[in-house]
């Protein structure tokens, strides 16, 4: 080997978080109907760029609150949209933790593309699924770096999980599970495949399998402690058991009982939260990415 490679491979084992992208992104994988759009700060440059990623079957336009909060805070954000949330129930059907996989590489390629040339930091806002999406993409790409995380409710401990999955395995893929929540926050009405499950619960295991120190990374996480998807005492033990001593847990508590904020698992905007609690939880999310 040449002393100009061996000077090369040098180089990129100094530098791991080198975007090898290069401006490329990755094409998505089939069926995946996964878009991105950016939402640019007023304040220009901005001080940094923000990935926000939103929950299974969760309307990804509902994760605007969150959104306009990071553009207060001088931030451009690149909204993502997984696959089977725009309303097309067949790809919702076929999707799998290897298509989302996809989703979430390309939205990367693309922020970090932005972060480097603008020269900022490159911070992840993930609810439910996506801040399991965030956890898994670090675990199986080592040139995903993110310099900050908020995680929301993030699905890395789901109450049950083994019990679901059994109850699951009698029911064919391509089924659908009603959903009990306030239709207007859901991507799809009518309730969520359980292959869209079974997508997630095998992410869920990559990243109790795979997640090592390279998730160190400061992380803030939000979540209500009566969380009924969620497994608080889990997360802990995920944290405590994978040495992730730069993570936060930040409880955030939802208003009294109202139809639009019924399960504790949706703290996404004021209206599921409530005015003072999410006042609280805005400014958490803004200290910790400051």
């Amino acid at each position: 080997m040449s002393t100009c490679w061996i000077r090369f491979l040098l180089f990129l084992l100094c530098f791991p978080s080198l975007n090898v992208f290069a401006g490329q992104c990755p094409a998505l994988s089939p069926p995946s109907d996964s878009r991105t759009v950016w939402r640019l700060t007023a304040q220009q440059p901005p001080r940094g760029v923000a990935i926000v990623v939103h929950g299974l079957n969760t309307n990804p336009a509902k994760m605007k609150s969150l959104e306009d909060v990071l553009l207060e805070d001088d931030l451009d954000v690149l909204h993502v949209v997984l696959s089977g949330h725009s309303r097309n129930l067949q790809i919702f059907r076929e999707v799998t933790h290897s298509i989302w996989g996809g989703d979430m590489l390309r939205a990367y390629c693309q922020a970090r593309n932005r972060a480097d040339a603008l020269g900022k930091p490159l911070y992840y806002l993930g609810y439910s699924l996506g801040g399991m999406l965030a956890v898994d993409l670090l675990a199986s790409h080592k040139e995903v770096h993110y310099d900050k995380m908020v995680l929301i409710s993030p699905a890395l401990a789901i109450r049950g999980m083994n019990k679901v999955i059994r109850l699951l395995r009698g029911l064919r893929q391509w089924a659908i599970i009603p959903g009990l929540g306030n239709r207007a926050y859901m991507a799809n009405p009518i309730g969520t495949p359980v292959s869209a499950f079974n997508a997630l619960f095998d992410g869920v295991r990559i990243i109790q399998k795979k997640t090592t120190q390279k998730a160190n990374i400061p992380t803030l996480v939000l979540i209500d402690p009566r969380d009924e998807l969620i497994n608080p005492t889990g997360i802990e033990s995920f944290i405590q058991s994978k040495k992730l001593s730069k993570w936060k847990i930040h409880p955030v508590h939802k208003r009294p009982f109202s139809f639009t904020s019924l399960f504790h698992h949706l703290i996404i905007d004021p209206a599921t939260l409530g005015e003072a609690h999410w006042e609280e939880m805005s400014s958490a999310i803004t200290a910790h990415l400051k």
